[in-house]
């Protein structure tokens, strides 16, 4: 009877543009009874992207000595980049690729997220100095590593730095820079995260809800109704419908026996896709079963 039913169910398939089509419910199998209850499983994986924006401790006196405003307040913000899906089935499973561990990358050429350099205080003096003090000598010792730059770049100094010696000299100068820099500007880095989540759709089913996505949180449970929504949103394709083909008719007029028939569960085509507000992140056309429907076949 199983080898009946397999080669029904392949060659409808065959004809149904890769259809999946399973047994419902009890069927013999040796002397055992198996029982199936076809369902598909997806797998969704998220990129969320984590930027961070830290102040500098003179942000206030940016404006005054390089002609910028800087921000004055700590600011957070998750964004979804991207989404992929999966899906596993009685019949097949589509493994996912494992999750990439996360990335981080900083503006500026900065390579710490938090803390600042500090700046090394004036040693012929024991004088506390205020904040505004210390940006003057900050924004001093800026102007002199740019100077030096330049007077290393026309060889108007360190005659016996070249080739390999004057790029590293650069690049520690662009360093020192930058980290002084960050005393006013701040540092801004962001961080890049995979998540994982499996749906499992249920019958009938329009939309999925993933999890929710905070701006301040990132992404956070699919309970939270403070967080936007992010979703599977199925559209089934209607093919599965007319898959199957109608059972004979009998004349039971002229003695004729209805053939014994079984149930079958044919999945639904659908396209579906991972949305989050009215960017869709990712898309695939799936055979989902419990989108489909459930027929009777000849056995």
């Amino acid at each position: 009877m199983l080898l009946a039913v397999a080669v029904l169910f392949a060659s409808l398939a065959t004809s149904a543009q890769n259809i999946k089509i399973s047994p419902v419910g009890l069927v013999a199998n040796g002397d055992e009874m198996v029982y199936y209850n076809p369902t598909t499983t997806l797998t969704i994986d998220l990129c969320v992207v984590h930027e961070v924006t830290v102040p500098g401790p003179y942000a206030r006196y940016a404006q005054r000595y390089f002609g910028a405003v800087a921000p004055l307040s700590e600011k957070n913000s998750w964004k979804l980049e991207s989404a992929a899906i999966y899906y596993t089935d009685t019949e097949s499973v589509d493994t996912p690729a494992p999750l990439p561990a996360a990335e981080a990358a900083y503006a500026d050429h900065l390579h710490s997220a938090v803390g600042f350099v500090d700046v090394l205080p004036d040693r012929t003096s024991t004088a506390m100095k205020s904040d505004e003090e210390m940006a003057a000598e900050t924004a001093a010792a800026i102007f002199s590593l740019r100077q030096a730059r330049l007077e290393l770049i026309t060889a108007r100094a360190g005659e016996n730095v070249f080739g390999a010696g004057l790029e590293a000299a650069l690049e520690e100068i662009d360093h020192i820079e930058n980290e002084y820099l960050s005393l006013f500007f701040g540092k801004q880095y962001s961080e890049k995260m995979w998540r994982r989540y499996t749906v499992v759709p249920a019958e009938g089913e329009a939309t999925h809800v993933v999890c929710r996505l905070s701006e301040s949180a990132g992404l956070v449970d699919s309970s939270d109704l403070s967080a936007s929504p992010v979703v599977v949103d199925f559209r089934p394709k209607g093919v599965a419908q007319d898959v199957i083909p109608p059972l004979p008719v009998v004349d039971a007029k002229r003695g004729a026996v209805a053939p014994a028939t079984r149930q079958v569960r044919v999945a639904e085509l659908v396209d579906c896709r991972v949305m989050s507000g009215r960017t869709v992140l990712a898309e695939r056309t799936l055979p989902i079963y419990q989108l489909g429907v459930t027929a009777e076949v000849v056995k």
